[in-house]
């Protein structure tokens, strides 16, 4: 039996393209988390800001991903929050 997501969070991004979401999305699945949902706050002529609930098997892990999204072009995290 595979061990289930345990670490639940929200990520408060900025995306600068349109294709920057999609990046996201790939780049969270690569990751194994377990998206929940994608919220948006505000949309402009030059960003669109989501929130985005996910599940990661822990904090080591969500860690790692955060990471990684932070090398992502045309995106921008502006807030966790658990």
């Amino acid at each position: 039996m595979a061990n289930s997501p345990t670490y639940t969070v929200t990520l408060r991004i900025a995306f600068y393209k349109d294709e920057a979401l999609s990046e996201t999305k790939k780049l969270l699945n690569e990751h194994g988390a377990h998206i929940h949902g994608i919220d948006t706050i505000e949309v402009k002529r030059d960003r669109a800001i989501r929130d985005i609930t996910l599940d990661a098997a822990n904090e080591a892990a969500f860690d790692a991903l955060v990471s990684e999204l932070e090398k992502l072009e045309h995106v921008k995290l502006m807030q966790t929050s658990d």
